[in-house]
């Protein structure tokens, strides 16, 4: 289910982050993957929400593999406050999409 958001989180540096599309998938570990735009300057394609063993949800920005067979961001919050709101801005508009999708069946 692709949707285009418009949820803004205004974040204390100021910085506004736009969830721009989700693509639920609720898998096994992969939940779903969005594209998010940061001061409508920057658009990161590629996030991804998710699932850890003990059932925790958590952001994965985009990866790479390397020749040596490791995965390398190709993305990476120089801020760790930025990265924080980063990260709950799209699990905040995860948890609405999902309560949208509830609603629509």
């Amino acid at each position: 289910m692709d949707q285009v958001k418009t949820n803004k989180v205004e974040g204390k540096y100021n910085n506004t982050v736009v969830v721009e599309r989700f693509h639920i998938l609720q898998g096994p570990a992969v939940q779903a993957y969005c594209d998010v735009t940061i001061n409508g300057l920057i658009t990161v394609y590629g996030c991804k929400v998710l699932k850890n063993k003990k059932g925790e949800l958590y952001v994965a920005l985009p990866t790479y593999s390397g020749k040596d067979g490791k995965f390398y961001h190709h993305v990476k919050a120089a801020d760790r406050n930025f990265g924080l709101e980063f990260q709950e801005s799209i699990l905040d508009q995860y948890l609405v999409e999902l309560e949208r999708g509830a609603m629509n069946r």
